[in-house]
């Protein structure tokens, strides 16, 4: 039988795409795109009181956004592990919960010394590794 899990999670991330155009179009089709309409649909920003959805996006967003896709998808992560980053400190308020759950999970993995680097940029190897583990896991 064949695994549906990979399937699904494309199928998901292509309507996510094209809800997003949808949004897109409408709002620059009534003239109204700006960071202020755009942070109203996500409840984290890139910083300075705008969305930025140009932005490269950190390790902390892309946690939060695995994070949350477990929970509407009802998706629970086991917590296979104990412990948390050494840079805990240095994570957004808002962030720290999703990456402690993807942590305990088994699915992140920081970059060395303990140390998460919540700020630093995502690269293209780790949203790899970070969805393969995701797969691995649910």
């Amino acid at each position: 039988m064949m695994n549906m899990k990979p399937i699904l999670l494309i199928l998901i991330v292509v309507i996510i795409v094209i809800a997003t155009v949808a949004i897109f179009l409408t709002i620059r089709s009534h003239q109204r795109l700006d960071d202020n309409i755009l942070m109203e649909l996500v409840y984290w920003s890139g910083g300075g009181g705008r969305f930025g959805p140009n932005d490269n996006i950190t390790r902390e967003q892309m946690a939060v956004i695995l994070s949350n896709y477990a929970r509407v998808m009802g998706y629970e992560l086991p917590s296979t592990r104990a412990g948390s980053f050494n840079d805990e400190t240095q994570m957004s308020t808002w962030a720290l919960q999703s990456v402690n759950a993807l942590f305990e999970a088994g699915i992140i993995i920081g970059r060395g010394e303990g140390n998460f680097v919540p700020q630093g940029n995502a690269t293209r190897a780790e949203v790899a590794a970070l969805l393969h583990n995701f797969m691995g896991v649910i």
